[in-house]
């Protein structure tokens, strides 16, 4: 057997060093600051991540949780302009005296994997006093702009996190009751709406911390933004941005209910489940940001029974299924009307309904013509037709996207091209400037039932229900070849029994193996995990927890 290529990970050690590939790419060290082991860390000192080259920040994230007892913490992530530093602040702060331990997944510049993971332990101290007052950064749209989408959201940068706290003069045209405020995840940036859109033709004026309002804007340490300093305009057109809508207003909650079951398909015949996605059941409920969160919550299920919603993290309730068959998943999750109950910190409790019926799930999603998308002429508009959402409701829709090694290349609908996609459809016609010659792009078609979304129940959650199914396949296009890429790991998510990631890009059937060391010695490799690829080139792998101290892994394709 030969070693085409690896990826391992350094687990607990100071610089958690990734080796990416045998074929000579150059080393990646990623060291942290705290470092790792560290004791008597500060709650509030972020945490910074310095690597040897720029990281796609797109794909690359931090998670910080504890084992004992079981934690999540949220934390503000910010890149330098080289993208090879990324600073973690706690948001809130993390809790004194425990153990934290950090994770850092993602890719490089390059698109090759980069894992990482160590601890620190915190101390009982705050950290320095901070006396500088906070410095506006940017605002967006900028000062002066003109041709502003109706739509468009107002944001405000600072220099560090601030109080959830503001003072705004606007402009005598707008209406200060009609704006909403949120601050972003890292406290630094002001995101303001204004319902239903900013009129058309005018200039909007603003002004932060006013003269003869409150300093309200102040930093995490109580200093004041300077009074008066920061002032700005700009002027809007006469439509809305249709392509990138502006956000809505995040300090709601919202609940959805949802099924899925997901297919494959390789040849002319009928589709397949997909047994690396199994159909699921999914219930997440997020809390409003008001005062009156959500404390807890239970999911009724029809027939009797009920479900607790755990509180993974932050915001965030999640009750969720997965099963062999539809079959199961529908015996297990009857059709009927569900109920959520939800406690908040004060009040009574609130409940809400969503049904979910039989009638409910669409079709399978079916290729009629794949053999011919198998050696496609890169030169031709590409022809892809299917069997058609049949029984399609007014508020079904259907979607379509092509991706070539994990990157989406073509999507419908779109309405940055824009793209139309009707529910009626039954094929779709891809523009040849999209296609490479000799490349195999992963494609999906989905079917998705949603239910009327519901906005009076409770009053600041918002709910929907949603039914799908969705087919996966390949689309080949002929000639070209150039060598081929070695099996890609994706998005790393933690569970109890290690890290867990989908493989992709490898040949349908091929021997996927994770290997551990604990000294990257030649012969100090052993196989803990044998997985094969699915027909789409897919497989799910477990790094496991197998004990403390450190320890390398890689994926070896023999």
């Amino acid at each position: 057997m030969s070693l085409n290529s690896f990826d391992s990970i350094r687990l607990g050690c100071f610089a958690a060093m990734l080796l990416l590939g045998a074929r000579g790419q150059a080393q990646v060290t990623v060291s942290s600051d705290p470092l790792n082991g560290a004791t008597g860390v500060s709650p509030t000192a972020p945490v910074v991540f310095t690597f040897s080259g720029p990281l796609d920040t797109n794909t690359t994230s931090a998670t910080f949780y504890s084992i004992s007892p079981p934690g999540s913490y949220p934390t503000a992530l910010a890149w330098n302009r080289s993208n090879s530093q990324l600073t973690c602040t706690p948001t809130p702060a993390f809790p004194t005296g425990q153990n934290i331990s950090w994770l850092v997944s993602g890719q490089d510049a390059g698109g090759l994997p980069v894992f990482a993971q160590g601890s620190f332990t915190t101390g009982t101290g705050g950290g320095t006093t901070d006396t500088n007052p906070p410095v506006l950064v940017s605002s967006i749209p900028a000062n002066n702009a003109t041709g502003v989408p109706l739509n468009q959201s107002v944001q405000f940068t600072f220099n560090e996190p601030m109080l959830a706290t503001h003072s705004i003069q606007w402009s005598a045209n707008v209406t200060s009751a009609s704006f909403w405020y949120n601050w972003s995840t890292d406290a630094k940036t002001l995101i303001c709406g204004y319902s239903p859109g900013f009129p058309a033709n005018a200039t909007i004026t603003w002004t932060l911390n006013p003269s003869g309002s409150p300093a309200l804007f102040k930093d995490a340490a109580g200093n004041a933004l300077a009074t008066a300093v920061y002032t700005g305009s700009f002027t809007t057109s006469a439509t809305n941005d249709l392509c990138n809508p502006e956000p809505s207003d995040m300090s709601l909650g919202s609940f959805f209910l949802s099924r899925q079951v997901s297919y494959v398909q390789t040849g002319s015949g009928a589709p397949v489940l997909d047994t690396n996605t199994l159909p699921l059941f999914n219930a997440d409920l997020t809390s409003p940001t008001n005062a009156n969160p959500v404390t807890s919550a239970q999911l009724d299920v029809p027939g009797g029974g009920s479900l607790d919603l755990t509180n993974l993290f932050g915001r965030l309730f999640l009750a969720y299924d997965q099963y062999a068959t539809q079959a199961e998943l529908d015996a297990s999750r009857p059709p009927g009307t569900y109920t959520l109950h939800v406690n908040r910190t004060t009040g009574g409790p609130q409940s809400l309904t969503r049904s979910l019926q039989a009638s409910d799930w669409p079709p399978i999603p079916q290729i009629l013509n794949l053999p011919a998308l198998q050696n496609v002429d890169a030169t031709s508009d590409l022809l892809v037709q299917w069997n058609g959402f049949s029984g399609a409701a007014a508020g079904d829709s259907i979607y379509f996207s092509l991706s070539l090694n994990g990157t989406q290349v073509y999507r419908a609908p779109d309405p940055c091209v824009p793209v139309e996609l009707d529910k009626a459809a039954t094929s779709i016609i891809v523009p040849k400037a999209i296609l490479e010659a000799g490349k195999t792009y992963e494609a999906s078609l989905g079917y998705i039932h949603t239910g009327s979304f519901d906005t009076n129940r409770i009053s600041d959650i918002f709910s929907s229900a949603s039914t799908s199914k969705s087919l996966s396949f390949l689309v080949v296009t002929a000639g070209g070849a150039g060598p081929a890429r070695p099996p890609m790991i994706g998005s790393v998510s933690l569970n109890s029994q290690g890290l867990q990631s989908q493989i992709t890009g490898a040949a349908p059937g091929q021997s996927l193996q994770v290997q551990e060391s604990t000294t990257l010695l030649p012969g100090s490799w052993v196989t803990v995990q044998t997985n094969q690829a699915d027909a789409m080139g897919n497989a799910n792998i477990v790094f496991p927890f197998t004990g403390g101290g450190q320890r390398f892994f890689r994926l070896y394709t023999p």
